[in-house]
């Protein structure tokens, strides 16, 4: 009994010590700070600090206070739920920002318990504090962008996985897909890596190959938490909001195009090709190598589950018709749980964040010149982005040398 006792003890107290140290609460006053600084930015000058996404939030949160659907709220292209969550913006306007903040912190204290558990304590606080004063994450949630109610979902399917309760970790999966489509891409690697658990060494290659194809209990019940929170939720929302909620929520994230700007290499030929026959199609076919390089890091890396869904998205975000900003958190917050040896390479890690940093500064420096000044700088938006796709190429290719000496 007294050694099973002193090995569990070490762990727990790890943890606590964590939480003694005032990272979470230093990292939650900053946050708040940064929601005082936002209230006296917007007041003051003509480039806003909260994101306009907040304001349709707001609003279409009012609607349903209302008794009425989100989606009056021209622009609102979510799942009900998020308005919902921010209901009380009706009556406390900063209420959502708060909640994202808090799913901040949990993600830190997520990714501390999971690079804790295959590490040293170091390099688990390392990894979550790179999160937690991160200058993106601290940006995206204090402007008042969802994309931390999401973040938290994906982390807590993977924490649960790892705790191997199947059947939570399939329900946060569901509910995480029902606000952002892109989860759904982590179907194929979650599939290999609840077979992979069961391999031996032994094992022939042929007969490992054929045990990664056929289901396992484990699938059943994660499936079963996933199809039980997605649909419910779908129906109901079907139910109350019809055709719309499923338009907004899912179909409109498919087959959209942004004709305006973005981060995507592939932007100025969807803005040449806006209104045109070939929109849709063009939409549709530059899913095709995304679809491709998806399935090969999913063969390749179920082992590896928490890496591989960080390298999933990391492509997915890179390589896809839309990129702005607020999804790159999608990736950070993946890579600080994937990437248990982000301490000891942070040397390079530092300069790769810094070139990163500066890729988008170039293109941000000619979006405003589109934004604001009104010049016609389309073709060096673009060239930017092509410039911002080869920093993430390379960094990618970092990424994986450094993963790939850890083993």
């Amino acid at each position: 009994m007294r050694a099973k006792k002193s090995k569990k003890a070490p762990s727990q107290s790890r943890v606590w010590l964590f939480i003694q140290n005032h990272y979470l609460l230093v990292a939650f006053l900053l946050r708040i700070g940064l929601v005082i600084y936002g209230e006296i930015h917007d007041r003051l000058f003509r480039v806003k600090y909260t994101d306009v996404d907040y304001h349709v939030f707001s609003d279409a949160a009012f609607y349903v206070f209302e008794g009425q659907s989100p989606y009056m709220r021209a622009t609102y292209r979510y799942t009900p739920l998020l308005a919902f969550c921010v209901l009380p913006n009706v009556v406390l306007p900063q209420f959502g920002k708060l909640l994202f903040i808090f799913c901040d912190i949990v993600v830190a204290f997520l990714t501390f318990r999971l690079v804790f558990s295959r590490s040293d304590v170091a390099s688990a606080t390392f990894n979550a504090l790179f999160w937690l004063f991160n200058p993106l994450a601290l940006t995206i949630s204090t402007r008042g962008n969802a994309e931390s109610l999401v973040t938290l979902l994906v982390v807590s399917f993977l924490y649960l996985i790892h705790q191997k309760r199947y059947l939570w970790s399939g329900v946060f999966f569901g509910l995480a897909v029902h606000f952002k489509i892109y989860p759904i891409l982590f179907s194929p690697v979650v599939y290999f890596h609840l077979n992979s658990l069961a391999h031996s060494e032994n094992e022939s290659q042929s007969r490992r190959w054929i045990s990664l194809l056929l289901p396992s209990r484990k699938h059943f019940s994660f499936a079963l938490g996933a199809a039980a929170s997605f649909c419910l939720l779908s129906l109901l929302f079907y139910r109350w909001y019809g055709y719309e909620f499923i338009y907004h929520t899912y179909l409109y994230h498919v087959t959209r195009s942004d004709p305006r700007h973005n981060f995507s290499p592939y932007f100025y030929i969807q803005y040449l090709s806006h209104g045109t026959s070939v929109q849709q199609m063009l939409s549709l076919m530059l899913f095709i190598p995304q679809i491709f390089i998806i399935i090969a890091i999913s063969v390749r890396l179920y082992n590896e589950i928490e890496f591989a869904c960080f390298a999933i998205t990391f492509i997915f975000v890179s390589f896809n018709k839309v990129c702005t900003s607020q999804y790159f958190i999608w990736y950070i917050s993946l890579l600080t749980i994937g990437l248990s040896n982000l301490r000891r390479i942070k040397t390079d890690a530092v300069f790769l964040f810094v070139i990163w940093l500066i890729g988008q500064g170039i293109w941000l420096a000619f979006a405003y010149l589109l934004e604001f000044e009104g010049m016609n700088s389309f073709v060096l938006i673009w060239l930017a982005g092509i410039l911002f796709q080869f920093i993430n190429c390379y960094i990618f290719v970092n990424i994986l040398r450094w993963q790939k000496s850890i083993h």
